[in-house]
């Protein structure tokens, strides 16, 4: 869970976390003034951190490919990560089930995301950004739940050859330097 202390005052979660940093420097916005940009920034936020989250742990936790990884990335850390993963997993586990997407079959969650990517490539045609206004709070939440889905090998493969999301992640990607 991110957390930010900010000047004595801890936040917790990242959508807080962005509205308070917006509140404390206004002239680096990344929330739309406008209401109804700001609505419409706050569900493109929620859909990345909420519905494509779930499909990210999905293809890395439950999907055979993605899951044979895992316990790899725990076993290098001698001792404590042969103890940490069974009971990471099992709670990821019962998360997904608890979500609804362990109750799918795979082709249903692979339908999904699909869905998903069309509507993300269709937000983004003849666009930069999601709302076209710069990066906002909506497009680092949809960046880092595409990242992350880029680097499980089912949803890599998928968005492999999806160009209008790949040149967004990179325009992202460059707001680094």
């Amino acid at each position: 869970m991110p957390a930010l202390d900010l000047e004595g005052r801890l936040i917790c979660d990242s959508n807080d976390i962005a509205y308070a940093l917006e509140e404390k420097f206004p002239d680096r916005a990344i929330v739309p003034p406008s209401d109804r940009d700001r609505g419409l920034c706050h569900a493109l936020e929620d859909w990345a951190d909420e519905s494509l989250y779930f499909i990210g742990i999905y293809y890395q936790w439950r999907d055979r490919e993605g899951a044979a990884e895992v316990p790899r990335a725990f076993y290098r850390i001698p001792v404590v990560g042969r103890v940490a993963y069974p009971l990471f997993d099992r709670v990821i586990q019962r998360q997904l089930r608890g979500q609804g997407i362990a109750r799918k079959p795979p082709e249903h969650v692979a339908a999904d995301l699909e869905r998903h990517l069309d509507a993300i490539e269709s937000l983004l045609e003849g666009r930069e950004f999601l709302l076209d206004r710069g990066p906002l709070l909506c497009d680092f939440a949809m960046a880092s739940q595409l990242h992350y889905l880029r680097r499980t090998p089912v949803a890599g493969r998928a968005l492999a050859s999806r160009t209008a999301i790949l040149a967004y992640l990179d325009r992202m990607k460059a707001l680094r330097r």
